[in-house]
Parts: C-alpha cells; sequence; structure tokens
C-alpha cells in the first residue's frame, strides 16, 4: 500500500499480510501524508530496504492503536521506520521488538494459524489470524474506545477474541433438597468459571459441570463467570430455578362429566394448594400439555367435540403467581411414565 501526496486515509480493521515491496512491505508512507491506522494485523511482509512494516518519509504522520505489528522483514529490524522529518505515535499495539507509546507490548501475540514466514512465497490459503486464548492482545486494546462486539475492552489486531458467558441447567423446578446440574456452554476458552446459584453475590462452585442441592424455598437467579487472565464476562439468568418448601398430595376423588360439548372437572381440595394445574392428553400414557391454571377445585374445559377420547391430569401448586409462571415456562409438557 503506497500512501503519498498529502493523503490522510483512515485504515480501520485491515489484515496486511505476505506483501512484498522495496520500500515498506506493508505500507509506504510519503509526501506529508497523514495516516491513522486502528485494529489493523500487519504481519509477515517483507521489504528489501527498511523496515517490511511500515516506513514514513518526508514529513509524513502515522497515528496507530489497537494494532499488531510483527514478522515483517528488512532491511532493518524495525517494523515501524520513520525518515526525514516523519513521526509515528503508536499507543496500546503490539510491535514486535517494542516501541515507545501508552499501552504498546512487546509479545507473541499468539494468532492461531498465521503463515509461517514473511513475503509471497508463503501460503496465506487455509491461515486463521485470530488470538489464542492467552494471548496478550485480549482486552489491551485502548480501554476509552467503544468495546468489542462481546461488550469487553478492545482488543489489538483486525479479529477480537470473542468470549460470551453462557449455561445450561437439567430442571427449573423442584422442592426442598432438590440438586440441579448445571454445565458452561460459553463461547471462548476459560482459565476460571465461578457459580453463584442462590442470589447471595458469593461464589458457590467453581468448573465446568457443578451441580447444586437448593435447601431453602424461593425463586433463584444464578450468575456464571468466565475469565482468562486479563478478561472476563459475567451472564445472569433471573428467576431461573423454582423450589417449593412441600411436594403437596395429588387431587383425589377425580370425577368428569359432560355438559353438551363441554366436561367438567372436579376434585377434592389438595391442602396448601394455591392453584391448580390442568393437563390433558389422548393418550393416558403418552404426553399430556398443559391446559389451563384454576385456583378453585372445579374446572370446564373448552369445546372438545373434535377429540374421540380425552385424559386429564391435575396438579396441585404451592406458590406464588411468580412461582407459578416459572415453572410453567418449562413444564408445558408432562411425559407419563
Amino acid at each position: 500500500m503506497a500512501i503519498i501526496n498529502g493523503s490522510n486515509p483512515m485504515l480501520y480493521y485491515l489484515l496486511i499480510i505476505n506483501n512484498y515491496a522495496d520500500l515498506g512491505g506493508a505500507i509506504y508512507i510519503d509526501d506529508s501524508s497523514t495516516v491513522y491506522i486502528t485494529n489493523n494485523t500487519i504481519y509477515n511482509n517483507k521489504s528489501i530496504i527498511s523496515s517490511g512494516g511500515i516506513l514514513l518519509k518526508h514529513n509524513s504522520v502515522l497515528t496507530c492503536e489497537n494494532s499488531i505489528i510483527g514478522g515483517n522483514e528488512g532491511g532493518n529490524t524495525d517494523q515501524i521506520t520513520t525518515l526525514t522529518g516523519s513521526s509515528a505515535n503508536v499507543t496500546y499495539s503490539d510491535i514486535e521488538g517494542g516501541y515507545t507509546g501508552t499501552g504498546n507490548i512487546n509479545g507473541d501475540p499468539l494468532l492461531v494459524d498465521p503463515s509461517d514466514g514473511a513475503g509471497p512465497s508463503y501460503t496465506i490459503m487455509g491461515t486463521d489470524w485470530h488470538l489464542q486464548p492467552d494471548s496478550p492482545c485480549i482486552d489491551t486494546g485502548d480501554p476509552t474506545d467503544s468495546y468489542d462486539d462481546d461488550n469487553s475492552v478492545k482488543d489489538m489486531g483486525v479479529l477480537y477474541y470473542h468470549h460470551e458467558a453462557d449455561f445450561s441447567y437439567d430442571s427449573s423446578f423442584g422442592y426442598v433438597s432438590h440438586t440441579v446440574n448445571f454445565t458452561n456452554e460459553s463461547i471462548g476458552e476459560a482459565s476460571l468459571v465461578s457459580w453463584d446459584f442462590d442470589s447471595d453475590g458469593t461464589w458457590d462452585a467453581y468448573g465446568e459441570h457443578p451441580s447444586y442441592t437448593y435447601t431453602s424455598s424461593g425463586v433463584y437467579s444464578v450468575t456464571m463467570k468466565i475469565e482468562n487472565n486479563t478478561w472476563e464476562n459475567t451472564k445472569i439468568k433471573e428467576n431461573i430455578i423454582v423450589i417449593q418448601e412441600n411436594q403437596l398430595n395429588k387431587p383425589e376423588n377425580m370425577q368428569i362429566s359432560l355438559s353438551g360439548n363441554y366436561a367438567e372437572l372436579s376434585w377434592d381440595t389438595v391442602p396448601n394448594a394455591t392453584y391448580y394445574l390442568i393437563y390433558a392428553s389422548n393418550d393416558p400414557y403418552g404426553e399430556f400439555v398443559y391446559v389451563d391454571t384454576t385456583t378453585d377445585n372445579n374446572y370446564t374445559t373448552d369445546d372438545i367435540s373434535s377429540y374421540n377420547k380425552l385424559f386429564f391430569k391435575v396438579i396441585g401448586f404451592d406458590g406464588t403467581r411468580e412461582e407459578l409462571q416459572k415453572y410453567l415456562s418449562s413444564h408445558q409438557k408432562l411425559i407419563t411414565k
């Protein structure tokens, strides 16, 4: 890339690799040009004369941030060379060999699978220029810039390392002493996974697949945090675990009668039940689907004339409306065993 004649380009998110030129293997800046680059990866370029990376001449100015510049080979070992009144202001970048400036580092960026040498004779097909999980370029860009798409501090280079916490759980409803198994399903490799199962702000467990036994009734939110070196990401799922004090007895003396195209159900009151959940199926040994909720110990269905046969289940529920809604979110269907 040649930038000359007082040009003033702004170069965002470019991958400049395996090029060759006599002067400035990647970028040649001349004739009082002013160039701004951010989040570029400039790697494995080659030049016979001067820098294999970036060369500035004749009062040109470079501003560079959040970038990775390395592996470039030339007449000197500098990744950035300034000549004849030119200057470079480099910040929050990984520059091979080092470069003076706020936030700059000099370290292996730990790219996943870059080309293995400088210049166009090296294949770039099949390469991968993402950052590995232990890269020093993760979350070490300018902290005052807008964040990466995963809401973390800017990474250095063109391809940011995505990390996003997420998890699953095998049940959302139970009674006191109920155990729930959790699984880390985050994106991005983490060195530490922390869990708060009971919303008290204290980490209860660490690891990929923890279990937790709830010993008190209530509705619980679960927090998980993943972290690795300089970055971390947190996931909070609100009110996902519903624990009731005691399992209620099943309703007794169920009675079903037909009234025209409707079925009328009644049963004995279940002590402590605040709600009754109605499920129906055309197979007594199959899957029952949630129909409705009532607070009374009787219920009249909608028109059932299109069915040859129907079977019903009634479940007593002891809890608040919020707990009921959380229960129904994962219990719209019941499997008969």
